[in-house]
């Protein structure tokens, strides 16, 4: 027989075989409930397990019988208990296969409706597949397990997933609407789509995943592999350690295993709107995005995870860095990062850190921000589930903080930080450093580079900080220290600081001052009071107990003390003393002292010597600055200093009318009250050293002035001063008060030809000769008023009788100068008087450098009236020689101008004219252009005179 002939008729064979089995099929599958009991055997068989069901049907796919069980059970081996429940069983048969083996061949197993519970507890996993089983049995799993690597073709419909990690405390559930598991050569392929269900928990997860066994004894070292493939995972209910996690989740990737065991996990994720936290707690991760890729392998007793490319977006930053690596092992957790984001590295370590929610308020607070880059930490485990932190380590980029309590805000920080639950250390390196305590400064003192290394360690007793070195400096200092800073438990701090300061700008003082434990009225001053120069050498030494600070028993010592050049102080701010300039000083703060002690010094171009400004207690309200120091210089910069500070209105307007020549040393004195509001008290010793003092009002010169002079916030006070007054010697003493004004008296020798000068009158050659002269000159607010006695004993009178006087004959002189000359251009008043016969009055003009005589009289009885112009003799006169006055006239030097007196009305005893003497002459008349013209009335004669003056 052909091979041909051989196929031909094994095909027709087949097909008829096929017929009538088909025909038998269709004929019998409506009659299937009645063999219940003979298929329920068949089915077990072929399901190697014991199998019940209530119902069945059937139908024909295509070729295929498919049976369909209702309300099915598969049992355990020896039918004591079910393992696995479901509402329905599919079954898709082969019928060459059936017929081959001689038993039911399924192509397809569809179980729908039931439930796969996974429990993994001490490290084991066990599977139950029965609805609402809250215990598990091994064997009963171990042949569940069995079952399912058996099947050929399986698929799961309708089915809840539940999964509990006792270990972890994890509990999650999923529904799938298919899975597939599919028998291949070396092992079972699994794959399907599950969504959470039953918590706050939302989305999708796909899962394919292959096993390399296919029998349960392979499976302990079977290798397998599991692709993930997470589509918006959201979730905002809590998980392990009470931890919150929200946002949606999309995560790919892949887990490898051998047997119970995972060996590699790797994939990326990108998770949108993160939230990290626990419940009622400051998240440990929010924000827009974090994207990653990850990696985790185990090892043992633990797992090393590697983040990789991670970008974590907030709402106003964006940080990127290479990864983070982490391993767990013996409750030990290590983390290993190329950069981290600081807030993002912070909330972490609260969340999971033992009593983390305590310091949650700290940490919204502080709100840390920079970057953390070769981030090492450890971190340990307790049996609790609580984490410490063991070890940690990493380099810092521009930290910063925010103020907190007295934590004080920091910005810009970098350096290497080394830390431990016991100790610690940092090493400083930063530019643009910002340091800000708002309570102790106004603004934040800023570095353009600042280095520094720090180590601290706690013990029983509390905590002991050590500040190896700092160096810094800005455009305004330059700073370097040391220190130790203790911190006993429930104890005052203590501390050790020794520092130095150099090129300091005294200008910039304001943003340094500790004005959170300062006066504001001490604060206020050294705002205003310290205008330029700067601080060199300048050192700090703080030794001691914080709450005994400033150590007024000695049980501690404060000091700053440095060097101030060129430095600038308005010492009374705001009262408009002159300032003080060019000073070069030690400044010194000693506990609540503080003193600057200056060796030079300028008040305008004054130098100053000896200066001492001292507030004796910063911390004390009502305080007062005192200034003690000399001033070597012009007598008219002291004049200026009266007029240009708030001595002028009790002192200075009486010297308004003052000009001085000269130099003079000044003993100065001020206590200035640094509250608003109360007046300076002042005490000045002023040494005059052959000065020139002129009094514009009354054009009086003293010159070679010396002696004393004492002065305070109200009045002048000098006694004795020696001077030289038209031409002699005289003692003046001052003397001023609010009341009475300033008053000058005194006495001594003068010349009268200088009197003349002063009067005018030097051209006439009028007299010489020195008197003793008392007088008093009294200067207020109105004007001038001089008193004057002299004795003329001294002085030699050149005119003719009957005014001529020889020197040795006694007489005696009163005069009296008043001024009204608060008001501009009011003359001089003079009035005289020699032994009560001669009597003057005149007028003297202001306007120019010399007294003029504007209008006068000059009587022989007092209180005559003056004449609107020109001076009149009037009076009865003893004896006049005509002959006498004209050749005294005659004597007058050319340029002395018209005579003083221009108007006679005058009886003459007896009048000699020409060898003619004339009883009882009447004499009246005027002196015109030079010309006398006078009338003439006695009992021998009687007409007009006219005189030509040369």
């Amino acid at each position: 027989m052909t091979l041909t002939r051989v196929i031909r008729y094994t095909l027709v064979t087949v097909l008829v075989v096929s017929a009538l089995v088909l025909t038998a099929l269709r004929l019998l599958l409506p009659q299937l409930s009645d063999y219940h009991g003979l298929i329920q055997q068949r089915i077990s068989e072929a399901a190697g397990q014991p199998v019940r069901f209530e119902n069945i049907s059937a139908r024909m796919v295509g070729f295929r019988p498919e049976l369909k069980l209702d309300r099915v059970s598969v049992f355990s081996a020896n039918d004591d208990h079910p393992i696995l429940q479901f509402d329905h069983l599919l079954l898709r048969i082969s019928l060459p296969l059936s017929l081959l083996r001689g038993e039911l061949s399924p192509t397809l197993v569809r179980l729908a409706g039931t439930e796969f519970s996974v429990m993994r507890k001490d490290g084991r996993i066990v599977v139950v597949g029965l609805q609402g089983a809250d215990s598990v049995n091994r064997q009963s799993s171990d042949e569940l397990v069995d079952w399912l690597l058996h099947r050929r073709n399986l698929e799961v419909t309708g089915t809840r997933l539940h999964y509990r990690d006792v270990d972890q405390d994890i509990d999650l559930s999923f529904s799938a609407a298919v899975l597939r598991l599919v028998a291949q050569r070396d092992g079972l392929r699994v794959s399907g789509r599950v969504s959470f269900v039953g918590t706050d928990a939302a989305g999708s997860l796909e899962v394919v995943s292959f096993l390399q066994a296919r029998e349960i004894a392979e499976l302990s070292d079977a290798s397998w592999n599991i692709y993930l493939n997470v589509d918006e995972l959201h979730r905002d209910e809590p998980i392990a350690d009470d931890i919150i996690i929200g946002g949606n989740l999309d995560l790919e990737g892949w887990v490898f295993g051998t047997g119970p065991a995972i060996d590699w996990v790797d994939g990326g994720l990108v998770w949108e709107e993160p939230v990290l936290t626990k419940a009622d707690e400051l998240p440990m991760i929010r924000g827009k995005a974090l994207r990653a890729a990850f990696d985790l392998s185990p090892v043992v007793d633990g797992w090393h995870a590697r983040l990789k490319n991670v970008e974590f977006e907030s709402t106003d930053d964006r940080w990127q860095g290479e990864q983070l690596i982490a391993s767990y092992a013996d409750s030990m957790l290590w983390v290993d990062g190329g950069e981290v984001d600081l807030a993002f590295l912070t909330r972490l370590l609260t969340g999971f850190l033992p009593d983390g929610h305590r310091f949650q308020p700290i940490v919204r607070g502080l709100a840390p921000v920079g970057r953390l880059s070769n981030f090492k930490a450890d971190l340990g485990r307790a049996d609790d589930g609580s984490w410490s932190l063991s070890a940690l380590q990493a380099e810092l980029h521009d930290v910063g903080i925010n103020s907190y309590k007295k934590i004080p805000a920091v910005s810009a920080l970098s350096g290497v930080l080394l830390l431990t639950p016991k100790q610690g250390r940092i090493d400083i390196d930063s530019t643009d450093f910002g340091f800000w305590l708002p309570g102790l400064f106004r603004q934040v003192l800023e570095f353009e580079q600042l280095r520094a290394a720090v180590d601290w360690q706690v013990n029983t007793e509390g905590l002991v900080a050590r500040l190896h070195h700092l160096d810094g400096g800005n455009n305004d200092l330059e700073l370097r220290a040391k220190g130790v800073l203790e911190l006993p438990e429930g104890e005052s701090p203590i501390l050790q600081l020794v520092g130095e300061v150099d090129e300091f700008d005294i200008e910039q003082i304001s943003r340094y001052l500790p004005v959170g434990v300062m006066p504001p009225a001490v604060v206020r001053w050294l705002d205003s009071a310290l205008l330029g120069g700067r601080l060199v050498r300048a050192g700090v030494v703080w030794d001691g107990t914080l709450n005994e600070f400033p150590y007024d028993q000695g049980d501690g010592r404060f000091e700053v003390t440095g060097e101030v050049e060129g430095g600038v102080l308005d010492y009374v701010p705001g009262k408009y003393f002159p300032i003080i300039t060019d000073i070069d000083a030690h400044l010194s703060f000693v506990g609540a002292r503080m003193e600057i002690s200056g060796q030079s010094g300028l008040i305008f171009d004054s130098k100053l010597s000896e200066v001492s400004v001292v507030i004796e207690d910063l911390r004390r309200k009502g305080n007062y600055l005192t200034v003690v120091g000399n001033v070597d210089g012009s007598l008219a910069n002291g004049l200026k200093y009266v007029h240009e500070s708030p001595l002028e209105g009790p002192v200075g307007r009486h010297l308004q009318d003052l000009s001085v020549t000269g130099g003079s040393h000044l003993e100065l004195a001020l206590d200035i009250p640094l509250k608003k509001g109360e007046k300076v008290t002042v005490d000045g010793d002023l040494r005059l050293l052959g000065n020139g003092l002129q009094f514009s009002n009354t054009r009086i010169d003293l010159e070679n002035v010396s002696g004393r002079l004492k002065f305070d916030e109200k009045s002048i006070d000098a006694k004795e001063l020696s001077a030289i007054l038209f031409g002699g010697p005289a003692t003046v003493s001052v003397k001023s008060s609010p009341s009475t004004g300033l008053r000058l008296s005194g006495g001594g020798t003068l010349r009268v030809e200088q009197v003349a000068a002063y009067l005018g009158w030097q051209a006439f050659n009028v007299a010489d000769g020195k008197s003793v002269w008392q007088s008093l000159l009294t200067i207020d607010k109105n004007g001038v008023d001089l008193t004057v006695d002299a004795d003329l004993s001294g002085v030699k009178i050149h005119l003719p009788p009957p005014v001529a006087k020889g020197t040795g004959e006694e007489a005696q002189l009163k005069l009296h100068l008043d001024c009204e000359c608060a008001r501009p251009q009011t003359p001089l008043n003079l009035s005289l008087s020699i032994d009560d016969e001669w009597f003057v009055d005149m007028v003297l003009g202001r306007e120019t450098d010399k007294a003029t005589i504007t209008r006068g009289v000059i009587a022989t009885l007092p209180g005559q009236p003056m004449p609107q112009r020109g001076v009149l003799v009037t009076g009865s006169l003893p004896e006049i020689d005509f002959e006498q006055w004209q050749q005294w006239i005659g004597s007058l030097p050319e340029g002395s101008g018209e005579p003083v007196i221009d108007q006679v009305d005058a009886k003459i005893k007896r009048f000699d004219i020409f060898g003619q003497k004339f009883p009882d002459l009447q004499v009246q008349g005027k002196l015109t252009g030079g010309r006398w013209e006078l009338s003439l009335a006695s009992t021998q004669v009687e007409g007009d005179l006219v005189y030509q003056v040369n």
